[in-house]
């Protein structure tokens, strides 16, 4: 409603300003007229677009933290289309905080988001990738989870597929700032699913 009547007065300015322009015959009063006119017409575009960059941006904090996640998504789907191995992790850590870490609960492990993410990326050996069957968001964006199979070639070349879930925190600004990872399985089963013989010829958990 802002928006519209900011438009309304934009309007409304520049009739004011072409019908003096009209009537006046050039005088100096409607030169000078015309000027304040201008000058209120620049302020008030001014203001509308500070007004419609804000619209464009995500304002709730569950907008941001789903437009973090989307983004994530995208690029850890198919890396190979935004750059080289550095311009992908540079890229992907301006969604997490420089503090940020990553939670592995099996592995028994926490690093830093960015090397989390290299490292899945690049130095993990594996011919593998992460289905997401269902993602979550708090209404107010400071978490989200997601439920996703891993599954393909271990880093032996064996055969494994596990069901894991992801919880994230989410600072006002939507990015990521804690991820923990977890496994509805014994560890050792996880371990060695991924570093051992995989999952293949293994008996239920």
């Amino acid at each position: 409603m802002r928006f519209q009547r900011i438009l309304q007065a934009v309007a409304v300015l520049v009739s004011a300003a072409l019908f003096s322009s009209a009537c006046s015959g050039g005088s100096d009063s409607t030169a000078e007229k015309l000027q304040v006119v201008e000058q209120q017409l620049a302020e008030v575009t001014a203001e509308r677009d500070v007004l419609k960059a804000q619209i464009d941006q995500p304002s709730s904090g569950y907008e941001k933290a789903a437009a973090v996640k989307a983004a994530v998504r995208d690029i850890l789907d198919n890396p190979d289309s935004y750059g080289t191995e550095e311009e992908v992790v540079e890229l992907l850590a301006n969604y997490a905080t420089p503090d940020a870490i990553m939670q592995d609960d099996a592995f028994d492990a926490a690093m830093n988001m960015r090397d989390s993410w290299y490292n899945t990326l690049y130095q993990s050996r594996m011919d593998a990738e992460i289905e997401v069957l269902h993602q979550w968001i708090s209404d107010d964006g400071s978490q989200s989870s997601g439920l996703w199979v891993w599954k393909g070639k271990n880093i032996n070349g064996l055969d494994f597929e596990l069901i894991g879930v992801n919880v994230d925190t989410h600072n006002e600004e939507g990015l990521i700032t804690h991820e923990l990872i977890l496994y509805p399985y014994p560890d050792d089963y996880v371990r060695n699913a991924a570093l051992g013989t995989g999952t293949a010829d293994s008996s239920d958990p």
